[in-house]
């Protein structure tokens, strides 16, 4: 069994934490104690999103872990396809540097895993019959 913690996008992180950080410093300064204690939640949520994101692959699944909300397991042999994608959508991805997994018939899934490289070799080995279309540059 490996585990291949979720990149972290400086940019992602970044722009988070200016946005959601400077809603809940101001309202904390104009004391909207509520709307502050609110999003201060918000904050502790997604940080905890963040650090607890991973994928874990084992000789016949790939379970794939975000949070306390999304918790998945995909049959390694039901997986067609993995292509980079640049799509913004929510995922259990924390960075931009991300791979949509085709799997099923019309089903997908993007992840960002650490060490794109190492994580599609890994699951390759164990289903040669998965089509990469990644650009090498």
């Amino acid at each position: 069994m490996t585990i291949y913690k979720s990149k972290l996008g400086i940019g992602l992180v970044i722009s988070l934490a200016i946005i959601l950080g400077s809603i809940t410093v101001l309202f904390l300064y104009i004391k909207i104690f509520l709307a502050f204690a609110f999003l201060l939640f918000i904050d502790i949520f997604i940080i905890h999103m963040f650090a607890t994101t991973y994928y874990q692959l084992d000789q016949f699944n790939l379970r794939i872990k975000c949070g306390f909300f999304y918790d998945k397991t995909i049959s390694i042999y039901s997986i067609k396809n993995i292509s980079e994608t640049s799509i913004a959508s929510s995922s259990p991805a924390t960075s931009f540097d991300r791979l949509q997994l085709l799997f099923n018939v019309s089903d997908s899934v993007i992840i960002s895993p650490k060490d794109k490289t190492s994580f599609i070799n890994q699951i390759t080995t164990l289903n040669p019959a998965i089509k990469i279309a990644i650009n090498n540059d």
